[in-house]
């Protein structure tokens, strides 16, 4: 039916506006106030009779028509009247709410920009006043649960025309969170925008949040993070399917941006900002403060246990000093504000540090108490035939503490006897490389040398001997510094790019496994026949005494899809453990790579918790052998591409699509013998 030069009441029709599925909105002058506004209608006189369709679009216009009178807020569309009409025989609901001329903010994007894409400043802007409406109904018990750019209206504003305000309209699918549910199999909103909970009729507040952030993220980039060709093809992707992040659209995005987003942007509804306002401040601040700097830093077990000051290079050439700790452990992260990159408005991120232990011996400061032991048996143990190292100039400190050995060695020589000395000074060329020393002759008291150089019996005699001694020592120790020196800048360069591949995303979870945590609940349980998962002083321990079974352990709250997972493994008896990722418990469904105690490893496939398939195998000499030996064990998982990595090294990538999603775990797995292993310091990165 045409409602078009109708009047309701003190409203005369004009204009068709929009129209929904029984719902129609038109352009109407208020004859009384002399205004022009806006009448939204309930179209059940032109729709088929349909006695519960009606029954069920009043009760939802009633419920909007609640909803709004309830919210008093500057950026939530108002209700002026509420009221009904009838036309020819036909009885319309309609609500009376203000007309905004300039339409909606998708319109006003479309219109703004040929790409649909906007400013960080302007999307800051539209999200601040969108985060605040939407806050607000939340704080009064109500969930939108149709947040999109078309339901926030364009509200001019004068002062600031170039961003103009928007109002929250719309409230056709509110739910109220103190109101008794009912079972339903309808679900109700846009399908692009939905959260995974949604689509399980579950709304809570922070599936307004996902919304939002889903409109954020077309803001920015042109596009939403899904699109399908149905509903069910959008669905699965919601469920399932991790957003690609939105750099890949727009290269501009500062990292700290996309890290925001993305985290809104997580399937839990838990695992999002605690609030919608929570969002809207970490956006803000990530547009102020600046992109975060990643880089790792390495050091040794020493520095670890005593904590240590390095001085390191950021990209842009800077050098800072990081102070790390007492008790420091591997896979640590230490963020220092405010010497990340620059924003265009002079703000600054963070440096985030990644701390890597080296398994190496390397070269430390003089005030470590263990250098002196340390060194002494670095020369004890010396073969200078087996190095050539390249010319190397001594700090003054170290210089003096390999003058000091060289002069125990010498001395050492000798006993008790007196000696008379004389100071006197050469080189010598040990292996290639020019040793400048100062040496001491010796000869024993009230005796005489004969020596072809010398002028008379009683000149004494160069001790060639501990000229020798001392020389061998300067260069050895020269050649096992250079060589610790190239061991660690070698770790530094492996530990950076290892860092750069696998703390790609969002941190998802960080727990060192000394204890649980409600965001990952690790399993605690005792197997039949023996075996299980413990928390134990040391770490997390899964064991298992049976032969041919392994113990799986899993962290239930989680769930990935694209992520980087890593995870320190100590086998402290045993063959042969390792992770389980994308894994299923209920239909024991998983990927297992596992790495043993004699170097090989393999990639899995179980179902049913029965071994299907094997994807890859082998050896590699990246892997510690025997038993105690850490071990660190890493899968990077995206889409359908799986790379391998222990100790830093790449081992090899798969291609397999078997599982998408799932929770990770660790496992033990006893082959010839009982097997336990200690697990450290899980970390997931989610894509």
């Amino acid at each position: 039916m045409q409602l078009e030069g109708q009047r309701f009441s003190q409203y005369f029709i004009e204009s068709l506006i929009d129209r929904g599925g029984m719902s129609h909105v038109y352009l109407a002058h208020d004859l009384r106030l002399n205004r022009l506004v806006a009448i939204k209608v309930i179209s059940m006189g032109i729709a088929p009779l349909d006695t519960d369709a009606i029954d069920e679009a009043l009760r939802l216009f009633q419920t909007e028509a609640k909803a709004i009178t309830m919210l008093d807020h500057p950026h939530i569309l108002p209700l002026y009247d509420y009221g009904e009409e009838e036309v020819d025989g036909f009885v319309f609901a309609y609500m009376v709410m203000p007309y905004r001329q300039e339409g909606s903010l998708a319109g006003w994007v479309r219109r703004r920009s040929r790409r649909a894409v906007l400013s960080l400043q302007e999307t800051a802007h539209f999200l601040e006043q969108a985060a605040d409406a939407l806050q607000y109904a939340h704080d009064n018990q109500i969930i939108h649960r149709d947040v999109k750019p078309s339901n926030f209206l364009i509200w001019s504003n004068n002062k600031r025309s170039a961003r103009p305000d928007i109002q929250l309209a719309d409230f056709g699918v509110v739910k109220f969170m103190n109101a008794i549910s009912t079972p339903t199999h309808t679900t109700r909103g846009t399908p692009i925008y939905m959260a995974p909970e949604q689509w399980r009729g579950e709304a809570v507040p922070a599936t307004d949040q996902y919304a939002l952030a889903v409109m954020v993220y077309e803001l920015l980039t042109g596009r939403p993070p899904f699109e399908g060709a149905n509903q069910q093809q959008v669905l699965y992707q919601h469920i399932y399917v991790q957003p690609r992040p939105l750099r890949r659209y727009n290269p501009h995005i500062p990292e700290t941006i996309e890290s925001v987003v993305m985290k809104a942007l997580r399937k839990r509804p838990e695992s999002r900002y605690e609030s919608v306002s929570a969002f809207a401040r970490a956006f803000q601040q990530a547009l102020v403060h600046g992109d975060n700097v990643h880089i790792a830093l390495t050091i040794d077990a020493s520095e670890a246990e005593y904590g240590t000051r390095r001085e390191v290079t950021l990209p842009q050439g800077k050098k800072v000093v990081v102070s790390v700790p007492p008790g420091a452990f591997h896979g640590q992260l230490i963020r220092l504000d405010g010497l990340g990159e620059r924003t265009v408005h002079g703000g600054l991120g963070a440096l985030i540090v990644t701390i890597f232990i080296a398994r190496t011996e390397a070269v430390n400061a003089l005030s470590d108490p263990k250098m002196l032991q340390r060194t002494a048996e670095e020369f004890d143990d010396a073969d200078a035939s087996q190095h050539s190292p390249p010319p190397r100039i001594f700090s003054g400190g170290k210089r003096l503490l390999l003058i000091a050995l060289a002069i125990i060695l010498v001395s050492g020589g000798f006993g008790s006897i007196l000696y008379s000395t004389f100071t006197s000074s050469g080189s010598s060329n040990i292996k290639g490389a020019t040793v400048h020393i100062n040496y001491t002759a010796t000869t024993p008291a009230g005796q005489s040398t004969s020596n072809t150089n010398s002028q008379a019996d009683a000149t004494p005699q160069p001790n060639y001997t501990a000229t020798a001694i001392a020389a061998q020592a300067t260069a050895t120790a020269s050649s096992k510094a250079a060589t610790a020196t190239a061991v660690v800048v070698q770790a530094q360069a492996t530990a950076t790019a290892y860092a750069r591949i696998i703390m790609q995303g969002t941190p998802g979870l960080m727990n060192p496994l000394m204890g649980n945590t409600p965001g990952d609940n690790w399993d605690v349980t005792n197997l039949q026949g023996g075996g299980g998962c413990a928390f134990m002083a040391d770490g997390y321990h899964s064991a298992m005494p049976q032969t041919n079974f392994f113990s799986p352990c899993f962290a239930r709250a989680t769930n990935f899809s694209n992520f980087s997972y890593q995870v320190e493994m100590t086998i402290l008896k045993g063959d042969r453990g390792g992770i389980c990722f994308r894994a299923d418990p209920s239909s024991g469904s998983f990927y297992y790579f596992y790495i043993s105690s004699s170097g090989s490893y393999a990639l899995q496939t179980y179902n049913n918790y029965i071994l299907t398939g094997t994807l890859s195998d082998g050896s590699s000499t990246a892997i510690k052998t025997g038993l105690k030996q850490p071990n660190l064990i890493a899968v990077v998982a995206n889409g359908a591409a799986l790379d391998l990595y222990v100790n830093m090294q790449y081992i090899a990538t798969v291609n397999d699509s078997t599982f998408v999603h799932g929770q990770i775990g660790v496992v033990a797995e006893d082959i010839h013998n009982p097997t336990n292993i200690v697990f450290n310091n899980a970390m997931v990165w989610v894509m």
